[in-house]
């Protein structure tokens, strides 16, 4: 359906997108709509906080635990299906060493799973001596990572933990990334199912990357375009949701610049048009 909707807006004088769809084809560098040079944004009151939402970022550990189990191994999830599907195209010899190698991929997912689940762990005990162990309220808690928070001794265990995971996670990259390289320069002439498989681990191989840049960026504060924070949720969503969740988020502090860069200095022609659309003049 993906590729039959991008067929058809290629030959498409006028494409209809909602923000949210206009957004995504900016952050991946124009990888979801054809190139356009004119740009009509209704309702344009609500850009900036759409775009500030396109750009946020929230990850929880059941997050992490649903990577891996789309991950999977030998016997399951994408790796899995792909072992199967490599099954009738390798040699034996080959065939053994690409399970080998898959093998090994699930020993590091199970490693990364564990050291996050400690992880997590850490960050909810650091959360806790935040509030003083009191309960957490019903508007939940949120503390906004700075400097001044990494200098205090209780985030010393977070960076431990994180320094930990970080590295179970990165070899868990390179090996999948080596092993999808590998797979790729098998033979498979014009195999759309391989090349849909090769695409889901891509996917995961994707997601992951970003799940280290962006938490490495919360621990060491390394982008202070940034906003980082920690979030736990109240106990009453806890109980209903039977998930002790503590996430890690992030969200620009200022869009102007990824505007200016994608948006008003790369199109002919932009009209924003709104029934409350106002501007303001900043003086730099």
């Amino acid at each position: 359906p993906y590729f039959q909707a991008r067929q058809a807006a290629q030959g498409a004088h006028l494409i209809v997108v909602n923000h949210a769809l206009l957004l995504a084809d900016v952050i991946t560098n124009n990888k979801v709509l054809p190139d356009y040079t004119y740009l009509i944004v209704d309702e344009a009151h609500h850009l900036e906080s759409a775009t500030t939402g396109a750009l946020s970022y929230r990850v929880t550990n059941v997050d992490i635990n649903r990577m891996m189990n789309e991950l999977g191994g030998a016997g399951s999830g994408t790796l899995g299906v792909l072992l199967k599907a490599l099954s009738g195209r390798l040699n034996p010899a080959q065939l053994a060493e690409c399970r080998n190698a898959i093998d090994y991929a699930t020993d590091l997912a199970f490693q990364v799973e564990n050291s996050f689940q400690t992880f997590f762990r850490t960050l909810a005990e650091f959360l806790e001596q935040e509030r003083e162990g009191q309960a957490v309220s019903d508007y939940g808690q949120q503390v906004r990572i700075t400097t001044t928070i990494q200098h205090l001794p209780a985030w010393t265990l977070v960076d431990i933990a994180w320094d930990e995971t970080g590295k179970n996670l990165n070899a868990l990259l390179q090996h999948l990334t080596k092993l999808q390289r590998e797979i790729s320069d098998v033979e498979h002439g014009e195999d759309e199912t391989l090349e849909e498989l090769l695409s889901d681990l891509n996917s995961i191989l994707r997601r992951l990357g970003e799940v280290l840049t962006r938490v490495s960026a919360l621990v060491g504060i390394s982008d202070f375009e940034t906003i980082y924070w920690l979030d736990k949720q109240p106990s009453a969503y806890i109980k209903r949701n039977q998930e002790g969740l503590v996430s890690i988020n992030s969200a620009p502090l200022h869009i102007g610049s990824m505007m200016q860069k994608y948006f008003w200095t790369k199109k002919e022609c932009i009209i924003l048009t709104s029934a409350t659309l106002t501007t303001t003049e900043i003086d730099y």
